[in-house]
C-alpha cells in the first residue's frame, strides 16, 4: 500500500503552522533581547553615566547628617528630644547607607559589563532559536524544559556563547512530525501567542528603561545637574565640619556602631 496522499488543506495547514512558529519563536526571542540585551545596555549606561557622581552626593549626604547627628548628641545628651532626634537620623542614615552600598555594587557590576568581551550577536541568536523552538513551553509544550530555559538566559544574558552552545546540544531531539491536538486547534493556538507576544513587546517597549530614555545630550545635562548638587553638597559638608570643630575640637563624630545605646 503507498504512503497516503496530504490533502491540500492540510498541507496549507501545516505550512501555516510553520510559519507561525517560526513567528512566535522571532517573537520569543525579541522579547528576551529587549529585556536581557537592548534594555541591560540602557541600564548599563545609565549607572556608568550618572553612579559615581550619585555615589559622591550620597557620601556627602551621609556626612552631613554623621555630623549633625554628633553634634545632636552632644548638644541634647541624654534628654528625651535628644534621643528621639537621634534615633529618626539614624534612620535616615541607614537608609542613605543602604542606598549607597547598593549604587557602589551596581557600578562595580556594570564596569565589569563594560569590559567583558564582545559577544557575537548572530550565534547567540541562532542559539537561542535552536532553545526556543526545542524547549520553549509555548512552542513545544510536551518536551519543555524550564530548568534548561532559565540557564538559557542567563547565558544570553551574560553573551557567553560557550556555555548556549553546551545548552543546545543538550536540548537537541527529534521532534518528529507529530502536533500537539488538531491541526485547526494549533492554528489557532499560535495565531493566539503571536498577538499576545506582540502586546507583550509592546509594553516592554513602553515601560522602564525604555521609556523616557535619555539621549546623549539629554544624560550629559542629566549629569550636569548631578555635578552641580555635588558641589552643593559638598560646600554643605564643609561647613558642617568647620562648625563641628569649632565647638569640639579636633575630636571626631563616632561612628553609629560605638554609639551609646
Amino acid at each position: 500500500m503507498g504512503d497516503m496522499i496530504e490533502l491540500p488543506r492540510v498541507r496549507e495547514l501545516k505550512a501555516s503552522i510553520d510559519d507561525l512558529r517560526q513567528s512566535v519563536a522571532e517573537a520569543i526571542y525579541t522579547k528576551a533581547y529587549l529585556i536581557h540585551v537592548v534594555g541591560r545596555e540602557i541600564e548599563m549606561a545609565d549607572r556608568l553615566a550618572f553612579y559615581d557622581v550619585e555615589i559622591d552626593i550620597l557620601e556627602a549626604r551621609c556626612r552631613i547628617l554623621v555630623l549633625a547627628r554628633e553634634r545632636e548628641r552632644r548638644l541634647a545628651g541624654k534628654t528625651v528630644a535628644g534621643k528621639i532626634a537621634e534615633a529618626q537620623m539614624d534612620e535616615i542614615l541607614g537608609q542613605w547607607e543602604g542606598e549607597l552600598s547598593r549604587k557602589k555594587t551596581l557600578l562595580a557590576e556594570a564596569r565589569a559589563w563594560k569590559a567583558r568581551p564582545a559577544a557575537k550577536e548572530e550565534a547567540l541568536r541562532g542559539l537561542m532559536m535552536v532553545l526556543i523552538k526545542t524547549l520553549h513551553r509555548d512552542l513545544n509544550p510536551e518536551a519543555c524544559d524550564e530548568a534548561l530555559m532559565e540557564k538559557a538566559a542567563d547565558a544570553f544574558r551574560a553573551g557567553d556563547e560557550k556555555a548556549l552552545r553546551k545548552l543546545a546540544d543538550e536540548a537537541e531531539r527529534d521532534e518528529g512530525d507529530s502536533l500537539p491536538g488538531s491541526l485547526l486547534e494549533e492554528e489557532a493556538r499560535l495565531k493566539n501567542l503571536r498577538e499576545r507576544y506582540a502586546d507583550g513587546i509592546a509594553a516592554i517597549r513602553k515601560g522602564p528603561p525604555f521609556a523616557g530614555v535619555l539621549d546623549a545630550e539629554g544624560r550629559e545635562a542629566r549629569r550636569k545637574d548631578l555635578i552641580k548638587e555635588r558641589g552643593r553638597l559638598e560646600k554643605v559638608r564643609e561647613k558642617e565640619e568647620a562648625a563641628f570643630k569649632a565647638l569640639f575640637g579636633n575630636t571626631k563624630p563616632k561612628e553609629k556602631k560605638e554609639d551609646d545605646g
